[in-house]
């Protein structure tokens, strides 16, 4: 059975386990499955110091910004609940996500061209691309490029539009390992944003706000389930729901009332196992 992570690309597949333990706790629905609309968005401190950082980035003369962070705390789904948003904060923006993971800047183009509705084939696609950034920035809006998992040939790309498109302004999430390799790359030095995991205050926010956002009206964890929950996931939400969510399976399994600390370490030590 593959768990339903919040930063995993892959669909998340469901067997008859998981309709007998929404029916246990009376849930309308996987409360820490991916996240498919912008209520299921949980936004703690670091999601929110993070958008205001991109918010400065939008208001000044900077034009580029490296968003740093481990694996697991939440980078892509942040950066899907920004894209396509028509501002932050009092500040019109085109805000489009692209994934690194290209061989070419010519294919990082591309990437860029469809998420910005271009057409993408030909030798014209920066052209393109050049010619849209400026026609919103004449309107006063600003293209927010927003780059998952962003690799030296997007980052090359995102380069060579900076130096000519001033109404263009670029996100490269990255690991702390590859950030000063990429910042070469820009010849510059782009705004820091970093993506913090969680504080135990967050893990218990985002464990409840996921509950009730799927239609539970009980608390489902005992307090000392939640603080076990924090320290064994390390404040990482993606670890947070893959834990949480097989703890609930399990719990359903026993017909329990509530996740106790023990179903939790129980449920992190299968995850280490099948790892």
């Amino acid at each position: 059975m593959m768990l339903g992570y919040r930063d995993a690309e892959e669909p998340t597949v469901w067997t008859a386990t998981h309709m007998n333990f929404l029916q246990h706790w009376s849930l309308q629905r996987n409360p820490f499955g991916p996240v498919t609309n912008s209520d299921a968005f949980f936004a703690g401190l670091p999601q929110r110091e993070a958008i205001a950082r991109l918010e400065y980035l939008i208001r000044s003369e900077t034009r580029s910004a490296l968003m740093m962070c481990d694996r697991g705390c939440g980078a892509t789904t942040l950066l899907k609940r920004v894209s396509g948003t028509s501002g932050l904060g009092n500040n019109a923006v085109d805000a489009v996500m692209t994934t690194g993971g290209v061989t070419s800047t010519t294919a990082a183009f591309a990437r860029l061209a469809v998420a910005l509705s271009i057409d993408p084939f030909g030798d014209r696609a920066a052209q393109r691309i050049t010619e849209a950034i400026a026609a919103s920035g004449k309107n006063q809006v600003r293209t927010l490029w927003l780059i998952d998992r962003c690799d030296l040939p997007t980052a090359e790309a995102a380069a060579i539009l900076s130096t000519t498109n001033r109404s263009l302004c670029t996100v490269m999430c990255t690991t702390t390992q590859s950030a000063s390799e990429l910042q070469v790359t820009l010849d510059c030095c782009p705004l820091r944003i970093d993506l913090e995991p969680f504080q135990l205050d967050d893990t218990v926010g985002y464990v409840r706000y996921s509950l009730a956002a799927a239609g539970c009206t009980n608390d489902l964890f005992d307090d000392s389930a939640l603080i076990r929950l924090h320290e064994l996931s390390e404040g990482k939400i993606a670890f947070t729901a893959a834990i949480a969510q097989l703890a609930l399976m399990a719990a359903a399994t026993l017909r329990s009332k509530k996740v106790s600390a023990e179903c939790i370490e129980s449920c992190q030590m299968e995850l280490v196992k099948a790892a």
